[in-house]
């Protein structure tokens, strides 16, 4: 049936709104104001029990006070759909325009993120809608107001279908928006967050869109803009003579909503209104023990089916009261001769107890939901979903349902959040606004960030998006607790890749990663690949061995001052006392002196100075670049001159090559200690002790003893493989002061390139002449500018194995205090929370991926703080990823500190498409496989055939078919899996070809 003769007023209220003001209002066609509110859910994971507690104690308290007086509705819609694809591809297409930047060869990777991202998100957006009608409102300055507006629309010329600039009641706004902020502070003090939909700058309405976008979604951008209130600038033909100047003008916002009319099926089930086709159903009778609104939601998830469900509250007016009064005595009268009329007594006596306490208040309620196919679908869908929706919203309690109602187009517009001031579907029932808070679609986890530069999914399909540098956090210190086989590297190797490829700008950030193994090998592979060949030298995978060819002296500072900055001090002060492990009260005052005076000892800028001297077969390299430059060499020549010499000729990488030989090393410390001063200030056995420290170290750690020599470059993104450094197993202390020191060094060789700020070029030590200060002024000032804004990441994994050594803790959180300043953020991934020691009350953001046991999660709810519902989020979800499909990804507990210690705790899953799986894999029968197929063709085409020929994103399961059967002969497991995946390739390319 056909509906062409109804006009849209009969399903939507909207009439107009004031396009020259910023107000958040829609007028309906009787005056009512309405402002739309978007709820972005609760702060933190919350159990049903506590957050029901909360809306009764604190929402319904205070929305009981609004709704007492007549003329304030509500009504509040949740709607989930799978039309993720608008919002997905605004987080992906900033994704693209970012790694483009960057010249990345993207698109395969983003086109993979995309189907994988939208096969497990949903469009979640719940809107409560909060209208005020007029007699709310002082009635009689409204009445002068009614009065001067029927007056001035008098003077207007005959106008049938047109929209109404003379709607506005100035005495309703202020009542209106007192309603409004109520209901913002009702809802921030029960830890909902919400936020009303405003008008944007460019007259767009988003909120009339959002309405819109509940009939009519695919043909309403999230940026439309109706026509305003007056004359438009190219009216239709007319095809009749007559008075009405009606299409002169915009026509009333309800029509421009409900551009199309309807068309009902026959049996009224089924509406087509544009390109979807809706069904309906209203709830008559609400169940006894109303049933928090999450239990709906899990069942309907369960059908994989698109709906709304919207609650409609509308305060009592004074006719509604006095008819309950009548009907109360009426039962009374008459419950002498009926039960069941005395049990009606007693029910309308609880109404009006309720309607005169102060706490509470009684209110007429609607309940009522759809379900739709979208214009591709099979239309013998709808009727399969209809059924499913009436019968989930009866089992959600003891409801009758009703899957016909009289008018099922209005009620279809009233499941629109704000499409109507009141609701007339059906006549209602009353209800106490505490029982009903129970039920409001409110209790959904909120995102933490808008934006991010990895985009995850929630448990229920929801966008959660990580932000990298977030402003909202105090600093920037990431903690990882995550046991083997958690998907612990799958997950930091694409939180890394994201940061790189995602983040705005055209360079790269700045990146360290100190990993134990070829963990990381995967992510540096695929992002060097993805490079053009002349910029693939800024990404480094190196190996380092404890030999004089890798060295790193960690008396390393800053090109051209001649003595370290505080931060630098600190670093080395640290790795001192790390090193030498005397339990000398004295030892930190005694390092303090060394380090100030080797220095010194060290610098051209003291008179007693005794700084290193240029030696003829040192460094080749560097003696040609002075050959080339100008620079006469001899040995009195000091290194320090040469450092200076370069930088007048505008050489600053050869001046840094030239400055490591100017540095102290650990043997100018024997010199230092050997001091009569040293000795009478310190005592000669505690400096005779030292000295065989010195002595055992230098043989120890040979890449320490020496000038630096590990090259890096140009490179911005570093990971350092520690396999051959350090010791895993049973630690000691020794063993774990090693470990440490290593984990020190790859420190020390980002923050070689990264640290500071122009704060610092006050405090560094340059020679004393204007001239040649001025160049290391600029240098640095030009250095700062441009690293000042460019996110920096040092990453380090493994963190465990530096056992019980607290020097680390002090220079990661001196690093982090300071950090903020240079855009750095510490990453720290070890097995358990404790490996961090005092670092977990200063992280930021803290991710666990496992929980083994019930200990183990006590200690971890204990140390952060969590409640109930977080140890029951961390039991139920987070155990790891599916060891039978690894594309299921593995869920992630994340706690985020915000500014003034707020915790936000939020639950994510970490899934990649099956190229990414394969590129990231860290186990070792996948990366063997990997590796040698990227030997035989590029990465972009290995990479597609070992997805087409394993999609579950692992070969293991055929590995182990081959080892049974494999003999000595055949060669390694690798190269034989290698063959035939590069064989089933060849046939599939014949097959394609043939096609």
């Amino acid at each position: 049936m056909s509906i062409f003769n109804r006009n849209a007023d009969q399903f939507c209220d909207l009439s107009g709104f004031d396009p020259d003001t910023p107000r958040p209002v829609i007028f309906a066609h009787d005056g009512s104001d309405i402002t739309l509110i978007e709820i972005k859910g609760i702060r933190s994971i919350t159990s049903d029990a506590e957050f029901a507690e909360s809306m009764v104690e604190v929402f319904a308290a205070e929305l009981a006070q609004i709704m007492k007086s007549p003329g304030h509705n509500m009504s509040i819609s949740y709607e989930c759909s799978f039309n993720a694809e608008k919002i997905v591809d605004e987080h992906l297409d900033r994704a693209r325009h970012n790694a483009e930047l960057k010249q990345l060869r993207i698109d395969t990777i983003l086109r993979e993120t995309r189907e994988v991202v939208l096969k497990r998100a949903v469009n979640e957006r719940v809107i409560m809608a909060l209208t005020s009608r007029p007699i709310a409102g002082p009635q009689r300055e409204l009445m002068l107001q009614k009065q001067a507006n029927d007056e001035a629309r008098a003077e207007l010329p005959p106008m049938r279908s047109a929209m109404d600039p003379y709607l506005e009641l100035k005495g309703l706004e202020g009542p209106h928006m007192a309603y409004v902020q109520s209901v913002l502070t009702a809802l921030r003090r029960c830890g909902v967050m919400a936020e009303v939909i405003r008008p944007k700058e460019d007259g767009s309405r988003p909120d009339i869109a959002a309405i819109r976008q509940g009939i009519f979604y695919h043909e309403t951008p999230d940026d439309w803009l109706p026509h305003e209130p007056g004359a438009v600038k190219y009216p239709p033909i007319k095809k009749t003579f007559d008075s009405d100047v009606s299409d002169f003008f915009a026509q009333p916002l309800a029509k421009q909503i409900l551009s199309s009319a309807p068309v009902v099926s026959q049996d009224m089930r089924q509406i087509k209104w544009g390109p979807r086709t809706f069904s309906v159903c209203q709830v008559h009778r609400f169940p006894k023990n109303l049933r928090p609104f999450n239990l709906l939601v899990s069942r309907l998830r369960q059908e994989k089916m698109p709906y709304r469900v919207t609650l409609h509250l509308e305060s009592l007016n004074h006719a509604d009261r006095r008819s309950i009064g009548l009907r109360q005595v009426a039962a009374q009268l008459l419950g002498i001769f009926n039960s069941t009329t005395k049990l009606l007594g007693q029910n309308l006596q609880l109404v009006t107890q309720a309607l005169g306490s102060d706490t509470e208040a009684v209110v007429k309620t609607n309940l009522e939901a759809t379900t739709w196919i979208e214009p591709h679908e099979r239309p013998e869908l709808l009727p399969t979903r209809a059924s499913r929706l009436l019968v989930d919203i009866q089992s959600w309690g003891d409801c009758s349902v009703s899957d016909s109602p009289a008018n099922p187009v209005r009620v279809l517009a009233e499941t629109v959040a704000g499409m109507n001031a009141t609701s007339k579907g059906w006549r209602g029932v009353l209800a106490p606004v505490s029982d009903l808070s129970v039920i409001m679609p409110l209790h959904r986890t909120a995102p933490v960030f808008e934006t991010g530069d990895s985009l995850f999914t929630g448990l229920d399909g929801s966008l959660l998006p990580h932000k990298a540098f977030a402003a909202e956090q105090p600093a920037w210190l990431t903690l990882g607790s995550a046991g083997t086989g958690s998907g612990k590297s799958v997950l930091f190797n694409r939180m890394n890749f994201d940061l790189m490829a995602y983040r705005s700008g055209s360079e790269l950030p700045f990146m360290m990663i100190a990993d134990v193994g070829v963990s990381s090998s995967g992510c540096m592979n695929l992002l060097k690949e993805l490079l053009p060949p002349e910029r693939q030298n800024e990404v480094l995978y190196v190996r380092p061995k404890n030999t004089a060819e890798w060295a790193v002296n960690p008396f390393d500072i800053a090109l051209g001052s001649r003595s370290p900055l505080d931060r630098e001090f600190v670093y080395i002060k640290n790795f001192l006392l790390t090193a030498i492990p005397m339990k000398d009260e004295l030892m930190p005052q005694l390092a303090t002196r060394i380090i100030s005076r080797v220095y010194e000892v060290k610098s051209d800028l003291s008179i007693d100075s005794r700084p290193n001297r240029w030696q003829a077969n040192l460094d080749p390299v560097l003696n040609e670049a002075a050959a080339a430059a100008g620079i006469i060499l001899s040995d009195k020549t000091r290194y320090w001159t040469l450092v200076d010499e370069f930088m007048r000729r505008g050489q600053p990488t050869m001046a840094a090559r030239a400055q490591r030989y100017a540095v102290p090393r650990f043997k100018d410390m024997a010199t230092i200690i050997a001091e009569p001063q040293m000795k009478k200030d310190f005592g000669e056995e505690m400096i005779e002790k030292l000295q065989r420290y010195l002595e055992s170290l230098e043989a120890t750690y040979p890449m320490f003893a020496s000038h630096t020599t590990m090259e890096t470059g140009a490179a911005r993104v570093m990971a350092v493989d520690l396999q051959d450094l350090l010791t895993v197993g049973s630690l000691n202390d020794e063993l774990s002061r090693k470990n440490t020191l290593m984990f020190l060094m790859t420190r020390q060789l980002f923050m070689a390139k990264i640290a500071g700020d122009k704060d610092d070029i006050r405090a560094m030590t340059f020679p004393q002449d204007p001239p040649t200060r001025a160049l290391y002024e600029d240098y640095w000032t030009r250095q700062f500018q441009t690293i000042a804004e460019t996110p920096k990441r040092l990453m380090m994994d493994e963190y465990h194995l530096t056992g019980t050594i607290d020097t680390i803790n002090e220079v990661i959180w001196h690093d982090c205090r300071t950090g903020r300043k240079w855009n750095l953020e510490v990453c720290l991934v070890s097995q358990e929370l404790g490996d961090f020691r005092g670092l977990t009350s200063q992280a930021t953001t803290i991710m666990i991926l496992n929980s083994d046991s019930q200990d183990a999660r006590k200690k971890i709810i204990e140390e952060l703080g969590g409640n109930e519902a977080i140890d029951r989020a961390l039991t139920t979800y987070v155990n790891g990823p599916d060891p039978s499909d690894p594309s299921k990804g593995a869920n992630v507990l994340v706690m985020y500190k915000l500014r003034n210690d707020e915790k936000r705790w939020v639950i994510f899953n970490n899934a990649l498409g099956v190229r990414m799986l394969w590129a990231l894999s860290t186990k070792a029968e996948d990366r063997a496989v990997r590796d040698e197929i990227y030997r035989r063709v590029p990465l972009d085409r290995a990479l597609d055939i070992l997805a087409r020929r394993f999609p579950e994103g692992t070969a293991i399961s055929r590995w182990n078919e081959i080892a049974r059967s494999k003999t000595r002969k055949d060669g390694s497991l690798a190269k034989v899996l290698a063959d035939e995946v590069m064989q089933y390739d060849a046939q599939y390319t014949y097959e394609q070809a043939a096609e």
